[in-house]
């Protein structure tokens, strides 16, 4: 499989983050780091969770990975039937544990219902994970994970269930998340690099969008000159793009689409695209006339103006 960085870098990655954490946590019992994935779902593009995508570049999903000072090993749903249903199988196997820079990748378990791994997975299905784990607590093992709160993030779903399963994971656990965000605090010259693509292919799709902009126009139409841009530049939009006129301008994440830009009105165009995982996010009001009342031209104004200020006050 293609990795969108080298393996060296996702390895100093895991490196740094086990380093962080001896340091949070010391002691003497060995430490595993245990990262969930996401879940597919058949009807929205799948986006790996960031956290495990950061340490590992494995777009599967469903995948697992478990971090040691030693080894790292991916643990990936066992889909057989996967090929006869999308348009490739897994492509992080045994075979590509070398590509990953891994020891080694295993399946989570026996073969899945489906082509996917489901939230609602078996004990069956996550077999080799749950007597790993359990192996690993009977000599004395300690887990840094993340730690089930009342959000329902997938991760978060994941060791819950795990939990469950194994109920003396809970006791043995320590949250993960302190460590990794700060190991992630400070971007490598290749992150800005994504990012600059990333905040770089935003602004042309506005540039886009501001000269399709008129009196006429269906937001639907701007939004498919949006996405093309992206598109066409191997990139994906970071979030639903928002184009929202009239009315809907006033609605936080609008996505209908469904509106004609009005002579005198205004429209909202929010987007970002997002480059191997870094994601922009530009968002911008424009005049459909092609310039702004005076009224609408004070609040632009007041706004610009508020927030100049909080950029110098953060800088």
């Amino acid at each position: 499989m293609k990795l969108s960085f080298s393996k060296n870098t996702y390895h100093a990655r895991r490196s740094a983050l086990i380093k962080e954490l001896t340091a949070l946590y010391p002691g003497s019992a060995p430490l595993y780091v245990l990262i969930p994935g996401g879940f597919e779902e058949s009807r929205v593009p799948f986006r790996q969770t960031s956290s495990l995508w950061y340490l590992t570049g494995v777009t599967e999903p469903g995948s697992v990975a478990l971090i040691s000072e030693q080894a790292t090993t991916i643990f990936v749903p066992n889909a057989p039937a996967r090929a006869t249903w999308v348009e490739a199988p897994l492509s992080a196997t045994s075979e590509s544990a070398h590509a990953l820079g891994v020891a080694a990748v295993r399946h989570l378990g026996e073969p899945i219902r489906g082509y996917a791994l489901s939230t609602l997975w078996s004990s069956d299905e996550c077999r080799e994970l749950i007597t790993f784990i359990r192996t690993a607590l009977a000599d004395g093992a300690r887990f840094a994970t993340v730690i089930p709160t009342n959000g329902k993030y997938p991760e978060e779903l994941f060791v819950e269930r795990l939990m469950r399963e194994i109920p003396e994971l809970a006791g043995r656990t320590v949250s993960v998340m302190p460590a990794l965000a700060r190991s992630r605090q400070k971007k490598s010259p290749d992150e800005l690099s994504r990012m600059g693509e990333a905040i770089e292919l935003t602004m042309i799709a506005h540039h886009a969008a501001a000269q399709s902009i008129a009196p006429g126009v269906r937001e639907s139409e701007i939004v498919a000159g949006i996405e093309f841009i992206f598109a066409e530049s191997a990139a994906r939009t970071a979030f639903p793009s928002i184009v929202a006129s009239g009315e809907a301008s006033t609605i936080l994440h609008y996505t209908s689409h469904t509106r004609t830009l009005k002579s005198g009105g205004l429209v909202v165009v929010d987007i970002g695209a997002e480059v191997d995982g870094y994601a922009a996010d530009i968002s911008r009001t424009y005049p459909v006339s092609g310039k702004f009342t005076p009224r609408q031209k004070e609040v632009y104004n007041a706004v610009l103006h508020t927030q100049e200020r909080v950029i110098r006050a953060a800088k």
